[in-house]
């Protein structure tokens, strides 16, 4: 068949308009399937999830006469020549074992009332800073749990002096209102610091409470012995860390619309509107944090090596920061939610809980 130039002109001019409708075609199926993916997942970052299980329940707050924090001094409340004498004695505590007599005994002297009021509220039913007591929200204001430290450090420099002028009985109460202090802590505030305060507060009373073993008699031995298995650590506690940091990290997750999120890293400033880019950052957040509180509700003799070596696995793949420089990082569609991701998880710490417990139940047989 032959074709004419007029006819070749006609048959290209028909082509040309399919084209244009072929790739609108294509556009609006592409827009379509997008738009369809985007309903599916892009909300599933806020609060879709069933995560009733990862939430603590409100603590009843305790009357100011049985709360251990209205019973313990504030340091900030000081003059400057007094904290300039308590911070001279802090440093005695720190490293009393070379120091000499004479300092150890002035710094006990000078701090006698901060030492008693630390011991009047180791006896309290309870502790609760009423600014963090059930809010685990991003940022929230806790009360000085430094303070609560150095207290204890102080205490314990006094329980040193007493072994030393051969009064254990004091000895003991001093050392065991430490250990009070430490387990009281966590019965209703069970943010992650918390638990860290209380964990040290175990460690600085256990090697003192070794040395006063070795002195006491049958009598003593018992009111330790009692007074420990009352007060021991409790790793089980652990796991409502985990759920407080979940907690948290969830209401930070949702700053994230409209703010700038500050951490560890430096600020981390979102480059667009986080709710269009589709992610499951919550719902992974969730997965691995009860992990870690499931593993952490375990007695510590049961608790599983392989699923340790799970979630150590979980953060050094997470916390690879270069990932979230990456070309890779950039194209993937929730490169925001990936990279907030990668913080959460690389500002985790474990707990050593366990190895207090064991060197707490050493004791005891002791």
């Amino acid at each position: 068949m032959n074709f004419t130039p007029k006819q070749v002109i006609t048959d290209a001019k028909n082509k040309k308009p399919r084209r244009i409708w072929k790739f609108l075609l294509l556009s609006l199926v592409g827009l379509l399937l997008f738009v369809l993916l985007f309903v599916i997942t892009a909300g599933r970052d806020h609060g879709s999830i069933d995560d009733s299980d990862m939430l603590i329940q409100p603590a009843s707050v305790l009357a100011e006469v049985d709360n251990a924090h209205y019973s313990l001094p504030v340091f900030d409340d000081f003059t400057n020549e007094q904290q300039v004498v308590i911070e001279a004695a802090l440093d005695i505590a720190r490293d009393y074992d070379v120091a000499d007599r004479e300092s150890i005994q002035q710094a006990v002297t000078t701090t006698k009332p901060l030492t008693d009021a630390f011991i009047a509220a180791s006896n309290r039913a309870g502790y609760q800073c009423p600014d963090a007591l059930n809010n685990y929200s991003y940022g929230v204001e806790y009360c000085a749990l430094s303070d609560i430290r150095d207290l204890a450090q102080l205490t314990m420099l006094r329980a040193y002096e007493s072994m030393l002028s051969g009064e254990v009985d004091a000895a003991i109460e001093e050392s065991l209102a430490v250990v009070s202090m430490a387990s009281i802590l966590t019965e209703s505030q069970h943010h992650k610091i918390t638990h860290l305060v209380s964990m040290a507060l175990y460690n600085m009373t256990h090697d003192q409470l070794v040395v006063i073993l070795q002195d006491a008699n049958d009598e003593q031995k018992v009111i330790i012995q009692q007074t420990i298995q009352e007060y021991s650590p409790e790793p089980t506690k652990f796991a409502n860390a985990m759920k407080a940091e979940y907690m948290s990290y969830k209401s930070m997750i949702r700053t994230m619309d409209t703010n700038t999120v500050s951490d560890q890293y430096g600020e981390f400033d979102k480059p667009g509107p986080y709710s269009l880019h589709p992610n499951r950052t919550t719902e992974k957040v969730y997965d691995f944090m009860k992990l870690r509180s499931e593993y952490y509700a375990l007695p510590c003799i049961e608790r599983s090596p392989v699923l340790e070596g799970l979630i150590q696995e979980e953060v050094i793949a997470s916390t690879d920061l270069t990932l979230s420089r990456s070309l890779g990082m950039l194209i993937l569609p929730n490169r925001i939610g990936e990279r907030f991701y990668v913080r959460i998880i690389a500002a985790m710490a474990g707990d050593n809980y366990c190895d207090v417990e064991s060197l707490y139940e050493e004791l005891v047989t002791q």
